[in-house]
């Protein structure tokens, strides 16, 4: 174990009632029990919520992100087989109307003229709706019923960096996903045995420059549900990590940094991801497809790269058991802030 992380049992909130981390808010959790009461600090906090959903033919993800002066709403498919990929996105100045909730399965809407996103959770289940009239000169509509079973656990992890630099994020995997998404006269349907959502919560004050890597996974391997999430870059140095593997619900913590070692002249040539100090983690990422994204905002960049492939490798759990990891189809992202 290379850090002691603590872990929270109660709830707790991320901020004092300066906007400064709240001190009692650095652990990792099973469950959210942190609550993301940002304030202050105006064009430094940043927050998202994110939905990545692996279906059997389609990858279908949006997302909602606030920077403060700005609201942004992203949506984006990738056909496997076609290698077909579209994405659409809107930008609202300032964002006023957008409502980022304090709580990662809180409900919440991005409405306007030329699309329309729902995220709305309920009794156990997330509804996640989007109607775009132009996407790709096509009308898309996809209507996913997000299933989160009773007794599964999530990654909740708050990284400190100072009192007025941190990150909060929530992580759910592997959860069942059922419904379909319809692009023009093309619908692909979602098989919730073999279809799994990845949602990403994240609320925090950055720096001006920051950098990491997160690779992600959910799939159903050897008859069981398994998902992998790995981080590399931002929490460095902090003594926590955003590292865990999932299997059936269950989080099994990975207490190391894990390095991701490719090549960035060509990132789809095929990555190395290694625990810093043992061989707990030992996996090869083949991407087969490269999306790429650049924001500027003020005079400051925001690049995103996302490869889309397969897993390769092993894992060995804190209980000893090892995990072997083959074709396991899932992504890495990459994110450089300047």
């Amino acid at each position: 174990m290379q850090h002691e992380e603590r872990e929270l049992m109660d709830s707790v909130p991320l901020c004092d009632s300066k906007g400064l981390l709240n001190p009692e808010s650095i652990g990792f959790a099973r469950s959210p029990l942190v609550v993301s009461n940002l304030k202050g600090q105006f064009m430094k906090k940043k927050r998202w919520n994110y939905w990545c959903i692996y279906g059997e033919d389609l990858l279908f993800s949006t997302t909602i992100i606030h920077l403060d002066h700005k609201a942004i709403c992203q949506i984006y498919i990738l056909d496997y087989e076609t290698q077909r990929f579209y994405e659409k996105h809107l930008t609202l100045p300032l964002g006023r109307r957008i409502k980022m909730p304090e709580q990662p399965l809180d409900s919440i809407k991005f409405i306007h003229e030329q699309l329309t996103v729902q995220f709305v959770h309920l009794q156990g289940e997330t509804h996640l709706s989007v109607t775009i009239p132009d996407f790709d000169n096509e009308v898309l509509h996809a209507d996913l019923h997000i299933i989160h079973p009773d007794k599964d656990e999530s990654l909740n992890v708050v990284i400190p960096k100072s009192r007025d630099t941190f990150h909060f994020t929530s992580k759910h995997a592997i959860l069942p996903t059922g419904g379909f998404v319809k692009i023009g006269g093309r619908r692909y349907d979602f098989n919730p045995y073999y279809s799994f959502a990845i949602h990403d919560y994240g609320r925090g004050v950055w720096n001006s420059m920051a950098e990491w890597k997160w690779g992600l996974a959910s799939q159903r391997t050897g008859g069981k549900r398994v998902g992998l999430n790995l981080g590399g870059g931002w929490t460095d140095g902090t003594g926590l990590t955003e590292n865990a593997v999932f299997v059936e619900g269950k989080m099994y913590k990975i207490h190391e940094d894990v390095l991701f070692t490719g090549t960035d002249e060509n990132l789809l040539n095929p990555w190395k991801i290694r625990t810093k100090f043992s061989e707990d983690v030992s996996l090869t990422f083949k991407p087969f497809f490269q999306r790429q994204t650049l924001d500027q905002y003020f005079i400051r960049k925001m690049s995103v790269s996302q490869m889309v492939g397969y897993y390769h490798g092993k894992i060995r759990l804190p209980n000893g058991q090892v995990l072997p990891i083959r074709q396991m189809l899932g992504s890495v992202l990459q994110r450089i802030d300047q």
